[in-house]
């Protein structure tokens, strides 16, 4: 595996990649991946908070959006040898733009200007693929209100309504029958793209092509997404042997000659139940945010884009991996910005195994995830699942022992619920809380720890002692539960074993509360001072 600061072999130091456009979560991965293929990148965006992006030779903040376009233009006839439109909204600014068509060809993702029709625009795709005999959903547009009903009842339900430009899932509306129809398509802008929906997983094989040759894929079904599972993904599973997939190679190149694609391509395709083809309905001509992850597999995309701008565009390589490789059977990699709280912190899918590709996002993520400190939670995660072996054995055991009491008859005996899930979700927010103090707020900060009827301060303590009351707080009321639990009357009624549990649980919640506050207020001093 690659690391992300290593050039990997063979790449041309000479080369030089122009990446422009707005969004921060699609451009963030990809001055690593291209630096990693050699080239030295420049990044231009309207977005501030990319300036901490590594792996960036040049940084330029353009301060208007609409003067991204103009600012691009004038970069990319320095001489790049690949530039990259990070976001949608880019292309179609360039596409929507005074340039002249060899401008726009400088710095939009195709080969020529016969691509210019799908980019951007769903509706344009949709047309592009099936003029070129490339499998994609039955299809129509719907120009106004009136045409809608038509157009549905010619493809048939269910199906999808589509504004004809958008991306992450957003202007896009199931719809199972035509009762729903007109309330549906209400709020949409027209043209709409009616699209049938087909049965089978969705596949994403999102590539990169020169020139309209395939120089490398992947392949992964979306396990978890936003939105009903019409949004973002936030789970994926791999499969690195599609690489080697003569047929679905096949189809993937026949996808890139079709849109003259010269770039980045996020490809999304329903797979036939019945023979395995791929339908193509989605192929926007940008990176996504999972562009490096091949690389967690041993299938570095830097690797093969290194390798086609090293040779002749015609002599371009075809996106498959060597027969002799090894390769797993699946893969499930998890997108950690777009994980819950309580997913992050219990570390599912060992999601913090993907840190290094989110670094920049803060600059309290940064003193969080950097080397040292990440080297030291994975040790201690190590320990505690070595460790945890033992109790692991010891809690099956009770439980094993306990249903067999359930079986028997025997009544059970009602018990503090400490592991609750309320319980442990404030806990965490507390050692978050805890943690961001120590590292947002400066040493010699006072902090106030008391305040009056009045809701003014009435005591202070310097920041370690502000922020460690709480916490000891905390652990002397759960250390007193759990000596009632051990010592006191086992016959207690439930009703008072319930009174106790809320009792632990709004205790620790306000506490929780006054740690939160007092880490705000700090906060505020800071910014003050």
């Amino acid at each position: 595996m690659a690391g992300r600061g290593n050039r990997v072999a063979g790449g041309d130091p000479s080369l030089r990649a122009l990446v422009f456009g707005h969004s921060f979560e699609l451009m963030e991965p990809v001055p690593a991946l291209l630096s990693r293929a050699g080239f030295e990148v420049c990044l231009m965006t309207t977005s501030p908070r990319l300036a901490r992006c590594r792996h960036v030779a040049r940084f330029v903040l353009v301060p208007r959006r609409d003067a991204l376009v103009d600012a691009a233009n004038r970069e990319a006839a320095d001489g790049y040898q690949l530039v990259v439109a990070g976001d949608d909204t880019a292309l179609k600014q360039v596409l929507r733009s005074s340039l002249t068509p060899a401008e726009k060809l400088r710095l939009l993702p195709v080969s020529s200007d016969d691509g210019f029709g799908h980019l951007a625009s769903k509706i344009g795709l949709s047309r592009t693929l099936s003029g070129a005999g490339v499998a994609t959903p039955p299809f129509a547009v719907a120009a106004s209100p009136a045409e809608l009903g038509a157009a549905a009842a010619g493809i048939g339900y269910p199906l999808f309504l589509k504004s004809d430009f958008g991306g992450g899932g957003q202007g896009v509306r199931g719809c199972a029958s035509e009762a729903d129809l007109q309330s549906l398509a209400d709020g949409m802008a027209y043209p709409l793209l009616v699209q049938k929906k087909l049965a089978g997983p969705l596949v994403d094989c999102s590539a990169f092509f020169r020139n309209g040759d395939l120089v490398t894929f992947s392949y992964s079904t979306i396990v978890e997404a936003k939105r009903g599972g019409l949004g973002p993904s936030v789970l994926r599973r791999y499969r690195p042997g599609a690489a080697r997939d003569t047929n679905l190679i096949a189809q993937v190149r026949q996808l890139g000659r079709s849109l003259a694609a010269n770039g980045f391509s996020s490809v999304s395709a329903i797979e036939s139940e019945v023979d395995g083809r791929l339908s193509f309905f989605e192929a926007d001509m940008r990176p996504t945010v999972w562009v490096e992850y091949p690389k967690y597999f041993g299938q570095d995309p830097a690797t093969a884009i290194a390798a086609a701008f090293s040779t002749p565009a015609s002599s371009a390589g075809d996106g498959a991996v060597p027969g002799d490789a090894e390769v797993p059977d699946a893969v499930v990699l998890p997108y950690l910005p777009r994980m819950s709280l309580w997913d992050i912190a219990r570390n599912r899918y060992r999601c913090w195994s993907y840190y290094e590709n989110y670094a920049g996002r803060s600059f309290a993520f940064d003193r969080v995830l950097d080397s040292s400190a990440m080297s030291t939670i994975r040790r201690l995660n190590a320990f505690f699942r070595r460790r945890w072996a033992v109790p692991r054995a010891l809690f099956q055991r009770v439980g094993r022992k306990l249903r067999r009491r359930r079986r028997a008859g025997h009544k059970d005996t009602p018990m503090i619920r400490f592991r609750s899930p309320l319980n442990l979700a404030l806990l965490v927010l507390g050692a978050l809380t805890t943690i961001a103090g120590y590292l947002l707020i400066a040493p010699g900060v006072d902090l106030p720890v008391r305040w009056g009827l009045d809701l003014q301060p009435t005591a202070t303590l310097t920041r370690n002692l502000a922020l460690l009351q709480m916490p000891v707080a905390v652990a002397v009321i759960w250390a007193i539960f759990v000596a009632v639990r051990r010592f006191g009357n086992t016959e207690r009624q439930p009703a008072r074993i319930g009174t106790l549990n809320w009792t632990l649980t709004g205790v620790t919640a306000l506490l929780v509360a006054v740690q939160l506050a007092i880490v705000v207020i700090g906060l505020s001093i800071g910014r003050a001072a």
